[in-house]
């Protein structure tokens, strides 16, 4: 588990983007964040987003999630993780909603797909209008 939140560095903007990266990334725009956690792991694994820099149990309670998605066979997840990415792809939240990329129905599988080809956005990036 990678927990990402708290601090200024660590801010995702209003209706901004927040690009989390394996450690050989080496893309453009660079990643917010950096996690060792590999997207190719078969095994599952999550990210999340929290309000707050405490450590966390390996599956926090709901009052300090913001967000989080699993992906494969993720022990942590909101509800079904979703599918594992091909090679060179990223996950993405859903377009919808008012604001875009703002498909949030607590359940991962329904909430993210696999974007291919991958066109990363980070923190920096222009909003969601």
């Amino acid at each position: 588990m990678h927990a990402l939140g708290g601090g200024a560095a660590g801010a995702v903007p209003a209706h901004g983007w927040l690009l989390v990266a394996r450690t050989a990334y080496d893309g453009a725009p660079p990643a917010d964040e950096i996690t060792s956690l590999s997207l190719a792991d078969s095994g599952g694994s999550q990210l999340i987003l929290v309000n707050g820099t405490s450590a966390l149990a390996s599956c926090p309670a709901a009052t300090a999630v913001i967000d989080k998605v699993g992906w494969a066979s993720a022990s942590c997840s909101e509800g079904s993780p979703t599918a594992l990415p091909m090679a060179n792809n990223s996950i993405l939240r859903k377009p919808g909603g008012a604001c875009g990329n703002g498909v949030d129905m607590n359940a991962n599988f329904g909430d993210f797909v696999s974007q291919a080809p991958s066109t990363p956005r980070n923190s920096a990036s222009a909003p969601q209008p």
